[in-house]
């Protein structure tokens, strides 16, 4: 699993989780000047059909931002 950003100065830290598990580390999205960047999250293992539940957390903000806001322009599944 993976998503995509615009890294930016109004961003801040995420973490990724299904159904209340984390996945993945803590990802920043901040970056003093724009840019795009794929970010991954790891593989997760769905052991059976149904409904899941995704949430990114806002954790925090490094010192140089202004906000804490998340973006996510896509997010990925990789069937493996």
């Amino acid at each position: 699993m993976s998503y995509t950003t615009e890294r930016a100065s109004n961003r801040g830290y995420a973490q990724f989780s299904v159904n209340g598990t984390n996945l993945g580390p803590t990802s920043g999205q901040y970056a003093a000047a724009p840019a795009y960047a794929r970010i991954d999250l790891g593989n997760f293992n769905f052991a059976a059909a149904g409904n899941y539940s995704f949430k990114f957390a806002v954790l925090g903000k490094p010192a140089g931002s202004i906000v804490y806001t998340l973006a996510f322009d896509e997010i990925i599944l990789t069937p493996q």
